[in-house]
């Protein structure tokens, strides 16, 4: 048996050499679908089937407050809550909590903003996350309220700031005008909670004050005990949040409930379906490469048929032809799986490269050895799948015929010709299921870039502050320093106007929150029953800035500063919504963000579209920055940005308090770009895949095709010298490929309508059924089929009829 498979694959590596056009083909053809499967795949089995690198993961759970009646299905919780949900349970070993901070580390060379993370001090130990070297928190290094004096580096910031100094341990440093000592660096690539982390500082969480448990920030973690259910575990937290209802804050935990969930679930969760989705498209593409290398296999059993006739009639056996053909078929899918394992490493950076970074768990995505195990499978299984039709056809050789006819052919039965074109109709059926969900996701992408935001952008920097508390510890010191900036920001050469805001459109560094509020007249109603609004703080020049016009009233002043009128604007839509059919200018109402003082409507502007362009207005209140200052802030500035405005407002925040860096800068354009980057990605990605197919289905019409003409030379032959014309040789041949194209076009169209409804949440003012992109997808394979039918039509044409009648 051995020395039979030795004969078979030396003999087979030596056919395939000597026709090494046809071995490039097959090969590269097989690698672009098994590539793209395997890169598809790699990223599946790291985000979605490999454990969290933490210890015991399947027992760590998300958990979070939720509100029915609010239409809230996640919310972060307060510290006042967290610190209930710690004392009270009864289902879990341990629980931990953390917020998301930024600080200022005041190092030279210069200073710069870190992203940090503020954790209970038992988090490390919740999640079990071990660290690179050091250690981690001890309880009594905090007390109630305040932050310790320790501090975990990642690993990255490790090697950024330091160059990976071995000795970093036990140095001090200062953070926010404070000395932390380094006492642990952080393993690379590992996620907790995730890798835009800089560095984590332990705090003890406290709820002093009755307003603290509205001040949901916190996110929570719990690790199961042994043997607990996520239900069991749900059931204990309803049980807790059942009691916070009817006790001492029970109109601010009214509708309230806690909601639990696997934490690998709670990370991947919101990539699940995208990812199959991609699966399922590169699968389409292995089946069309499958149907193209199966016709080119078929052709060249054609060629061949001489040879298998001749070695049958001298004693070989069905099973010995059998073997001979399945094993250059695995050598054809081994090769290609080889060529795909290297196309698959370069498509999966390319994937990572531009995705917008919503793919969680990208940092940990590699080609392992689950990927290079599934590329041999699939390169197996596709062997045998295209290695089928030759072998089928080989056993239906019809001796007396083949050795009489030699290795051509005068054509072949009806049966024979839909066997063979059928699977191109097939591909062609599938090239546009891809062609019509890559369509819909770009008219969606198109629709979504139509809306307007409700501001202009262009020209205009965006410059992200955030103020050492300790620098500024009091209302005038901040509202002084945003002050003192605007003067300098609008004095340099080319700026128009500045402004800030506590949060921008579309924003995710944003402070976005909204607030209940009270309208003057309407009496003592329960704050759990009050309307709410978004709360933002923002400038004098905001509004200008944004180009966002005044609708009515008169915008924030110099004068509007504490101690004096505090003054408030709404949006249209919170003015259409509370004051509907009369001037709000005038009105008062009152919010709890300076303990329920009174605010008078100054007046009102246009909508603006702050959480993206596929959202809807909300009801909005801005204050002056001046009456309700705030550390964080985002510093607008409007100018020629051409002119090297970005590194201009970078130096001036510098000379104005070299202690407080930017945090980032970027173009306001580019927030916007980022909103819609997850849709443009999944269009892009869609769109790749689908040129692919269509590529591969052009090379599959233009095979069977010139296939069909050389089987058909003296049918050809016979029509010219009876007079038919080369117009109507070209019309015949191309006549056949739109054939193809239409039976093929038609049954994807059917198959689209339904394969596509997975697309359906995704899209944006389009339905997935939308008839203009599916008459567009149609008219394009009908094009594309009509270029590859052209050239082996001319060749058709182009025949003599005397040579090929003298030559049959």
């Amino acid at each position: 048996m051995w020395d039979v498979f030795r004969h078979n694959l030396g003999f087979s590596i030596r056919t395939l050499l000597r026709n090494p056009g046809f071995t490039a083909i097959v090969l590269l053809t097989l690698g672009l679908g098994v590539g793209a499967n395997t890169a598809v795949f790699g990223l599946i089995d790291s985000v979605l089937l490999e454990p969290l690198r933490f210890g015991e993961p399947e027992r760590l759970v998300a958990i979070w407050e939720s509100s029915e009646r609010e239409g809230i299905a996640k919310s972060p919780t307060s510290a006042g809550t967290y610190l209930d949900w710690k004392e009270q349970n009864q289902t879990l070993e341990g629980i931990t909590a953390w917020a998301w901070n930024t600080f200022i580390l005041q190092e030279k060379p210069e200073a710069v903003v870190l992203n940090g993370v503020m954790v209970d001090p038992g988090f490390f130990s919740v999640l079990r996350a071990g660290l690179l070297f050091g250690r981690t928190f001890q309880p009594s290094e905090v007390t109630p309220g305040r932050r310790g004096d320790v501090i975990v580096i990642s690993h990255g910031l490790w090697q950024r700031r330091w160059g990976a100094d071995p000795d970093i341990l036990n140095r001090t440093v200062t953070l926010d005008g404070s000395p932390v000592r380094i006492v642990g660096v952080m393993r690379p690539n590992l996620a907790a909670p995730d890798l835009r982390a800089d560095l984590w500082i332990p705090v003890g969480f406290a709820s002093t004050i009755r307003w603290e448990r509205y001040n949901r920030r916190l996110q929570v973690v719990g690790r199961l005990k042994p043997g607990v259910t996520l239900e069991q575990a749900q059931q204990d937290f309803s049980r807790i949040a059942s009691i916070h209802r009817s006790g001492e804050y029970q109109d601010i935990y009214d509708g309230w409930d806690a909601s639990l969930v696997r934490l690998d679930e709670e990370i991947v969760g919101e990539a699940r379906a995208g990812l199959w989705i991609a699966l399922a498209a590169v699968g389409l593409i292995l089946l069309i490469a499958c149907v193209n290398v199966s016709n080119l296999l078929l052709a060249r059993a054609t060629v061949r048929r001489q040879e298998i006739a001749l070695r049958t009639a001298l004693g070989a056996g069905r099973l010995r032809l059998a073997g001979q053909l399945l094993t250059e078929a695995m050598v054809l899918g081994l090769g290609g799986g080889a060529v795909g394992l290297g196309l698959a490493w370069v498509i999966q950076r390319l994937l990572l490269s531009y995705q917008p970074g919503s793919l969680p768990r990208a940092e940990e995505v590699t080609l392992g050895t689950h990927a290079f195990l599934f590329a041999l499978g699939i390169s197996l299984l596709t062997a045998f799948l295209f290695g089928l039709a030759p072998l089928v056809k080989s056993f239906s050789l019809d001796l007396r015929e083949a050795l009489h006819t030699g290795g051509g052919g005068a054509g072949g039965s009806t049966r024979r010709s839909w066997l063979r074109d059928l699977p191109v109709a097939g591909q062609l059926a599938l090239t546009l299921i891809l062609l019509c969900s890559a369509g819909l996701m770009i008219r969606s992408l198109v629709e979504l870039w139509r809306v307007d935001p409700g501001f202009e952008t262009g020209e205009t920097v965006v410059a992200r502050i955030f103020l050492d508390n300790r620098s500024y510890d009091s209302p005038e010191k901040i509202a002084g320093y945003y002050r003192e900036l605007a003067e300098r920001l609008g004095g340099l050469p080319g700026v128009a106007s500045v402004g800030a805001s506590s949060a921008l459109p579309m924003d995710p560094l944003g402070i976005n929150y909204d607030l209940p509020y009270r309208l003057e007249g309407q009496g003592e109603i329960p704050t759990n029953e009050l309307p709410q609004a978004d709360f933002r703080v923002v400038s004098p020049g905001y509004f200008e800035s944004l180009r966002v016009p005044l609708l009515r009233g008169r915008p924030f002043q110099a004068i509007d500063r504490a101690g004096g009128l505090q003054v408030i604007l709404v949006n249209q839509t919170m003015a259409d919504l509370v004051w509907p059919g009369r001037d709000p200018v005038g009105e008062r109402l009152q919010t709890p963000s300076t303990d329920w003082n009174w605010f008078e409507v100054a007046g009102v502007v246009a909508d603006t579209r702050y959480y993206g362009l596929d959202s809807e207005p909300r009801p909005e209140m801005y204050v002056a920055l001046d009456q309700v200052p705030r550390l964080n802030m985002a510093v607008l500035v409007r100018g020629e940005t051409g002119g090297g405005l970005a590194e201009r407002v970078r130096r001036e925040v510098l000379a104005q308090d070299a202690a407080q860096p930017v945090h980032s800068i970027t173009g306001l354009d580019e927030l916007v770009a980022e909103s819609v980057a997850a849709r443009r990605f999944q269009a892009l990605v869609l769109a790749a895949f689908a040129a692919v197919a269509l590529l591969l289905s052009l090379a599959g019409i233009y095979g069977v095709l010139s296939y069909w003409v050389n089987q058909r030379r003296h049918e050809i032959g016979i029509r010219m010298a009876l007079g038919a014309s080369r117009p109507g040789i070209l019309r015949l041949v191309v006549g056949y490929g739109l054939l193809l194209a239409a039976v093929g076009g038609t049954v994807g169209l059917v198959a689209a309508v339904f394969s596509t409804r997975v697309l359906e949440t995704a899209l944006f003012r389009i339905s997935a059924s939308d008839p203009f992109t599916y008459a567009g997808v149609l008219a394009l394979l009908l094009t594309v089929a009509l270029a590859a039918s052209l050239l082996p039509a001319w060749r058709a044409s182009r025949l003599d009829p005397a040579l090929t009648l003298k030559g049959e």
